[in-house]
């Protein structure tokens, strides 16, 4: 495996190896653990909830704000509530939530110094009680860092005369947002109230906000939030080319 090493001083440099060589122990703030319930995961700057059997993505996080190495009620940003979490629509009106299979399958695929890989898997269920849909979602956490990345991956299970009318992921903010901002052509937008965009084709671009409207050719992909307890920042990467797709803030909700 070839390595590049910026050794500018010409300084000699060793590289021990074998069986018998240790490494010295990394310290981090990285931990995660985990109840019959729910998985604790601490970054050193943000402390995660994610629920096992009733899976609604975030069910708390708490930003460690004044540094004490503490994650107080003051410090919460989001919290779970029965209208957030991952969930999917018919063509129908028929809502399937994650948040109803009760026999969501979780492992710890990677818990090291540097990197927590939480994975789950699950079925979307109706409110009648009817499967339909799976989803294998990962999320990654790293130290002192506040930043969660999800992947997801939906298995298709229903058959012909079924369609996707859409697809969410909502988390439930502890206070009210003061003010709002999002790219759009890489430029800033700022609103002091709930915004929804929506980038419906690959040059086409809406939004509309505190009392205005607005559009463009393509949204940067993010939206950010700002509250009392800190801000909550949501990306989607490429969300152009994955029209349709939108953000959202209504009600404190993202």
């Amino acid at each position: 495996m070839p390595v590049t090493l910026n050794n500018s001083k010409m300084q000699p440099l060793f590289l021990e190896y074998g069986p018998d060589v240790k490494r010295k122990l990394i310290k981090s703030p990285l931990t995660i653990t985990s109840d019959d319930s729910a998985f604790i995961i601490q970054t050193g700057k943000i402390e995660v909830v994610v629920m096992k059997n009733s899976f609604n993505l975030f069910e708390r996080v708490r930003r460690d704000n004044n540094g004490d190495g503490q994650y107080s009620q003051d410090e919460e940003i989001i919290k779970g509530s029965a209208d957030s979490g991952i969930f999917w629509v018919d063509q129908n009106g028929v809502r399937y939530d994650a948040r109803r299979d009760k026999e969501m399958q979780w492992e710890i695929e990677k818990s090291g110094p540097m990197r927590i890989t939480l994975r789950g898997e699950g079925w979307f269920i109706s409110k009648d009680g009817k499967k339909e849909m799976k989803q294998i979602i990962r999320m990654r956490f790293h130290p002192d860092s506040d930043f969660v990345r999800v992947y997801q991956t939906f298995i298709w299970t229903a058959g012909k005369g079924t369609d996707v009318k859409q697809i969410t992921l909502s988390s439930q903010m502890v206070n009210k947002p003061e003010k709002t901002a999002f790219g759009l052509d890489g430029k800033i937008i700022t609103t002091d109230s709930d915004v929804n965009l929506l980038q419906d084709t690959y040059r086409t671009f809406s939004w509309q906000g505190s009392g205005k409207t607005g559009t463009g050719t393509r949204c940067d992909g993010w939206i950010e939030t700002v509250t009392p307890a800190g801000s909550i920042l949501a990306i989607i990467r490429d969300c152009a080319q994955q029209q349709p797709k939108g953000f959202g803030v209504e009600d404190g909700s993202l």
